[in-house]
């Protein structure tokens, strides 16, 4: 029989309850109105999904819009939350901020490197009530482009180290380079305005 330290580190269980500390950290950057996968016992908004849910028990089946948290299962299935997370932030413009486990040689990690920011949480999480860390390491990424304005990425270095994959596609880079393009064909205007004047 697994006593209560054991089960948090059993492949047996595939839920790991998000530490308060570090949820109540993220919420005061983003301010959650959506846990997208809870249950009664651990969930971390008003508004939830998950078993005993009453907008819907299973989270993948629901929209998911606004901002949200997610702490998803850890076992084999977790690729298709990450996935899931994602497709929201593309499809439905929500801003999805996931606590997953670091583990950067799996498949289901690919998806993950198409967040707009990823930080490698610096040593190991206490999931729960556990008294010891876990046996991996977190991180936090970051789906969605329409982040809050005042977010300060900054403040979340202080959790870990920051990565943001070199190949995503900003919208924010797109419209600074049409402004950059409309700043340069307005020179080229006026001096060609000034030469034919001359």
């Amino acid at each position: 029989m697994l006593n209560n330290i054991d089960v948090h580190f059993s492949s047996e269980t595939s839920m790991w309850e998000t530490p308060q500390d570090l949820f109540e950290f993220l919420n005061s950057m983003f301010s959650f109105e959506l846990d997208a996968a809870a249950c009664e016992r651990d969930k971390k908004c008003d508004k939830w999904l998950g078993p005993g849910s009453t907008i819907n028990e299973n989270s993948l089946e629901e929209e998911w819009t606004g901002t949200i948290w997610l702490n998803p299962p850890y076992g084999r299935g977790i690729g298709k939350w990450v996935e899931k997370a994602y497709n929201s932030s593309v499809k439905n413009g929500a801003t999805v901020v996931c606590l997953l486990p670091a583990r950067t040689d799996t498949k289901w990690f690919e998806n993950v490197w198409k967040a707009s920011f990823v930080c490698f949480l610096k040593g190991r999480l206490k999931f729960g009530s556990a008294e010891t860390g876990a046996p991996f390491p977190s991180c936090i990424a970051i789906f969605g482009h329409n982040l809050p304005i005042d977010l300060e990425i900054s403040i979340l270095a202080a959790k870990g180290t920051i990565v943001r994959p070199i190949w995503l596609h900003n919208p924010l880079d797109e419209i600074r380079w049409e402004w950059l393009e409309a700043r340069k064909e307005e020179r080229e205007a006026h001096a060609y305005i000034e030469d034919t004047e001359e």
